[in-house]
């Protein structure tokens, strides 16, 4: 495994968009732990969202927004976040 938060960032979404949402939030987790951004914020949230896991995924897509205000991870997040039960 990379030790490049961006890569696993980059990873994070790539697994995501093919529905590998476990491998997801895996890798958004790890790029987390090496300080990326809010882009593996939301990419954790999404997937924790489409696991079942609704009230971690929420704490991380508000992470998401609140890590980037103006930025289209907030607004991603928040059309995310208007979808979870």
């Amino acid at each position: 495994m990379t030790n490049s938060g961006e890569a696993l960032t980059l990873l994070a979404a790539l697994r995501y968009r093919c529905g590998q949402f476990a491998g997801a939030a895996e890798a958004a987790a790890q790029a987390q732990i090496l300080g990326a951004g809010p882009e593996a914020a939301y990419y954790r949230g999404a997937s924790l969202a489409a696991l079942g896991a609704t009230t971690e995924a929420r704490h991380q897509l508000i992470r998401a927004a609140d890590l980037a205000p103006a930025s289209i991870w907030r607004a991603r997040a928040e059309l995310a976040l208007a979808t979870l039960p």
